[in-house]
């Protein structure tokens, strides 16, 4: 069903197509949704898509720019769960104040995992840069975890086609970096687009009990 409305421009902006291809049919929950049916949906998706995009509560975007995906890289790292389950690790030192954890037995050795890392580009004629900026000024403000640090900043990046400025912290819970940007927030960002990443096991922390900004 995608791939056809994809195929008629659906997905480019152009209006919701009229249904003119063969009747689908799919059962949920004892539910049959027609063409009729998913024809008034998408309708009212769509008008209602319009709406917001005519209000212009903050400019347009920029023009996205061309991007690359450059070098992979490969990195042994171990997961957060196996000190939460008690296994043998211990944290050390690694950049700045932050600690990585390392086994400290056979056994959380093995639980090591090889993650790939990949370099994101914005290209600019013959010049490359990277997308990921300490800039105020950027439109796209990314407020993430250590997921954003693990390839998700550069991935957003890449699929916008845009510098992402990224203020990250490690914790699932998702509010130490929004603690460090909510007095930005409050006074008016220069960003056009804030994200904030949300760790769903984060939120049975003891920061959600009583959160304070």
């Amino acid at each position: 069903m995608r791939s056809r409305w994809l195929d008629q421009g659906f997905a480019r902006g152009q209006d919701a197509p009229a249904s003119t291809g063969p009747r689908w049919a799919q059962t949920t929950e004892s539910r049959i949704w027609s063409d009729a049916m998913a024809s008034r949906a998408l309708g009212a998706a769509w008008q209602r898509r319009r709406h917001f995009r005519a209000l212009r509560v903050v400019p347009p975007l920029t023009p996205r720019r061309p991007t690359e995906l450059g070098a992979r890289r490969e990195l042994g790292a171990l997961g957060d769960l196996t000190s939460i389950l008690g296994l043998l690790t211990c944290e050390l030192p690694w950049i700045g104040d932050r600690t990585r954890c390392q086994p400290l037995s056979l056994l959380s050795a093995e639980l090591i995992e090889r993650r790939d890392y990949y370099d994101v580009w914005l290209i600019e004629g013959s010049e490359r840069s990277n997308p990921l900026v300490d800039d105020p000024a950027a439109e796209v403000l990314l407020l993430g975890t250590s997921f954003s640090e693990s390839n998700g900043a550069g991935a957003l990046a890449l699929a916008l086609g845009r510098p992402v400025r990224v203020i990250s912290e490690l914790g699932a819970s998702g509010l130490r970096p929004l603690r460090r940007v909510v007095d930005e927030l409050r006074q008016g960002t220069r960003a056009k687009v804030v994200i904030w990443e949300l760790v769903e096991r984060g939120l049975l922390e003891i920061d959600y009990e009583q959160v304070k900004l």
